[in-house]
């Protein structure tokens, strides 16, 4: 059976009416948007490769939005949801198809699925009566460290043999929710944080490469190999935050098979326990400044300000996809600057940090306090430098 690859990317033409003015854009989404579900695998036999395709890609739909499910009320149990399947595709303003495989009869895919924020949160809220997650996770920084029962190689991380930081390169990092970062393994790396110290998890070294690549927490995953056949392999994950390091979880992986297919197995491992570990922190938290914890509704008044149309419209179409802002009404408008008045879910900071995930910053009077939505104070939203 033959099969031919290739990978397409559907992007919606979004036409709106926005406020006073309508236009057209086209969606896109970064990697660690919430409203993103990627990594949807789908394998699917029928009559001809288009009827597999068509029921691949209405059955992802499905698998897409329950996973969104888990990541806006990951204490609400998946299996209770009872869901009206014809009102999911309504949701989904885009999809792309990552990779694809097809033959006569058989449709293989990895999808990503892009749903409408405020549709889904309003549906999402109906169904599961629950508090849900505001925030996405920060970036996390991975060094893979390959570790050799060869006493004289030892362990490596900057070596350019090194297959584990190999399997890593050419993974899909798109799939996971937790944002990683990897580092580019080059002389800078090498100089900030030496082989031989990072094996010693010397707190300065791996600071300084989260100082480089921006992240406030980092995962040290060790594959421990304890032959060249890829038969007896470990799997060492520590994190380490704040200057401290905690073992999380040994994994076996040993296996039978081809080593690419084994790497990429403890990668999907690894990536598996960060997200997993990221939805129990959620589902344990009572209450932080990322959680909507009620979805009473407030009012504010907002000057925005811009220096162009572009920018205007730029503003408009992230307060339209921002999931706390549930209402929007302009109170005047000019060339520079609008006046808006809000009506958002959750308290101002909760708001502010939503802002900040869709680009915007909210300037918030020092005279007002964050937890008090007083309409008689005016707030300054405008786009992030």
């Amino acid at each position: 059976m033959k099969f031919k690859c290739k990978k397409v990317l559907f992007l919606s033409l979004l036409t709106f009416l926005l406020f006073t003015s309508s236009t057209v854009s086209v969606f896109a989404q970064t990697n660690n948007d919430i409203f993103t579900i990627s990594g949807i695998d789908i394998d699917k036999t029928d009559e001809n490769a288009s009827n597999a395709k068509e029921k691949a890609i209405e059955e992802g739909q499905y698998i897409a939005f329950e996973k969104l499910v888990e990541r806006l009320a990951p204490s609400f149990d998946i299996s209770d949801i009872q869901y009206d399947k014809n009102f999911v595709s309504s949701m989904i303003k885009s999809f792309e198809i990552d990779s694809e495989e097809l033959s006569d009869t058989r449709y293989i895919a990895s999808l990503t699925f892009y749903f409408a924020p405020n549709e889904a949160i309003d549906y999402i809220e109906k169904i599961t009566h629950t508090k849900l997650v505001q925030n996405t996770p920060t970036p996390v920084l991975i060094l893979p460290i390959i570790r050799f029962n060869d006493i004289e190689r030892g362990q490596e991380l900057w070596a350019k043999d090194n297959v584990w930081y190999g399997a890593w390169k050419t993974y899909n990092l798109k799939r996971s929710f937790v944002p990683i970062k990897l580092p580019n393994a080059d002389s800078i790396d090498a100089q900030l944080a030496p082989n031989s110290m990072v094996i010693k998890y010397d707190p300065a070294s791996i600071s300084k490469l989260m100082q480089r690549y921006q992240t406030s927490s980092s995962i040290i995953a060790i594959l421990e190999m304890e032959d060249s056949d890829f038969k007896h392999i470990l799997l060492h994950i520590y994190s380490y935050n704040n200057n401290y390091r905690e073992h999380i979880k040994t994994i076996d992986i040993s296996s039978s098979g081809k080593s690419d297919n084994i790497l990429k197995k403890a990668v999907n491992k690894t990536i598996d326990l960060l997200n997993s570990d990221w939805k129990n922190k959620q589902k344990t938290m009572s209450i932080t400044n990322n959680i909507i914890t009620d979805t009473v509704k407030s009012n504010l008044v907002s000057n925005v300000i811009f220096s162009n149309m572009g920018e205007w419209i730029k503003i408009q179409k992230a307060l339209k996809d921002n999931f706390a802002i549930k209402n929007t009404k302009i109170i005047s408008l000019n060339a520079k600057n609008a006046k808006l008045r809000l009506e958002y879910i959750g308290n101002l900071e909760q708001l502010r940090l939503a802002l900040q995930d869709s680009g915007l910053e909210l300037t918030i009077p020092l005279s007002n306090n964050y937890n008090v939505a007083n309409i008689n104070n005016t707030y300054e939203i405008q786009l992030k430098n």
